[in-house]
C-alpha cells in the first residue's frame, strides 16, 4: 500500500521539478542551484529519491524557460514551486 501512495509522490514532485527549472542555466538560476534548491524544499522522501540522479535534473532544467527556473528559486516551500510555470 505505501508504494501505490509513495510513486504518485514521487511522480508529483518529478513533474513540479520539470515545471520549476529551465534553459540557459546561469548566474542564482543555475540549473545546479535550481536543481539543489528544488530538493531542499521537496518533503524529504521525495527529495531522497528524486536527487538520487542530480544530473538527469538538471539535464531536464536546461530543456525549460527561464521563467520557470526563476520562480523555483523564488518559491518557498513545495506548493509554491508546484504553482511555478510549466
Amino acid at each position: 500500500m505505501k508504494k501505490l501512495i509513495t510513486f504518485p509522490l514521487i511522480a508529483s514532485a518529478a513533474l513540479a521539478f520539470t515545471l520549476a527549472t529551465g534553459t540557459g542555466c546561469k548566474d542564482k538560476n543555475s540549473c545546479d542551484a535550481v536543481v539543489d534548491h528544488t530538493l531542499s524544499i521537496m518533503p524529504k522522501e521525495i527529495a531522497e529519491m528524486a536527487g538520487k540522479d542530480k544530473a538527469a535534473m538538471v539535464k531536464k532544467c536546461e530543456e525549460l524557460p527561464e521563467a520557470s527556473r526563476k520562480c523555483a528559486m523564488e518559491a518557498k516551500d513545495f506548493a509554491a514551486l508546484n504553482a511555478c510555470p510549466r
